[in-house]
């Protein structure tokens, strides 16, 4: 997929999934964050679309990821909605 990367969805990605590419210098942070983003782009699962934009699902980094007009705004962690009753099985301690 041919789209942009903005600077915005650059810095979301540090500071969310990447925090160790602040310590790189300004451009070639860049640069690895657009790299990192372009790979998780392509491999990306489409979820769903709507007049803002085209929602897509990323496993490896379990992120949701918004494109709109072939630029990729945003990048998040897809939250687990929390049912502790389905999350853990209750297991006997054995001592």
């Amino acid at each position: 997929m041919n789209i942009k990367i903005s600077n915005h969805v650059c810095n979301r990605f540090i500071e969310r999934f990447n925090p160790n590419l602040e310590a790189c210098t300004g451009k070639n942070r860049y640069e690895k964050a657009r790299t990192a983003l372009t790979i998780i782009v392509d491999t990306a699962l489409y979820l769903s679309d709507n007049k803002d934009g085209v929602l897509l699902y990323s496993k490896e980094y379990n992120a949701k990821l918004i494109v709109q007009n072939k630029v990729l705004k945003t990048i998040w962690y897809n939250k687990k909605k929390n049912n502790s009753s389905t999350d853990f099985q209750s297991v006997p301690n054995k001592r």
